[in-house]
């Protein structure tokens, strides 16, 4: 885990201990996304798009995957995660682009702990 960009040993070590590195309770990386309460929110009435809040979750996980995506956002234009969160801030604002970058190393974890592979920076091949 300490191969994404953003995450250190200690942080590595928190994600082990609150999600307990058995990713077989979480059927696809969103779940996961969802109980650490990472995923963005949404409210929507009458076609209207309100805020959303993000949803409460694993309080410790969510301190250790913010100052990863700090981390991460401060690399600029050299790792795919640092280039997403520029190319976010400008649509959603800082904080919204921070949580999308949680987000997306979460489900970097989940998928290098439930399929056995590395970290590879750059977008996943499966997606689109």
């Amino acid at each position: 885990m300490e191969t994404i960009p953003g995450v250190g040993r200690a942080t590595a070590e928190i994600i082990v201990a609150e999600t307990g590195a058995d990713m077989g309770r979480f059927r696809i990386a969103g779940h996961l996304a969802s109980w650490a309460g990472v995923c963005p929110g949404h409210h929507e009435s009458v076609g209207k798009h309100k805020s959303g809040s993000r949803r409460r979750g694993n309080r410790w996980l969510g301190a250790a995957l913010g100052t990863a995506a700090m981390a991460a956002s401060r690399t600029r234009e050299t790792t795919y995660l640092g280039a997403r969160y520029h190319r976010l801030v400008p649509h959603l604002g800082k904080k919204k682009a921070l949580v999308a970058i949680e987000h997306s190393i979460l489900t970097a974890v989940w998928h290098m702990l439930t399929d056995g592979v590395s970290y590879q920076d750059g977008p996943c091949p499966k997606a689109g």
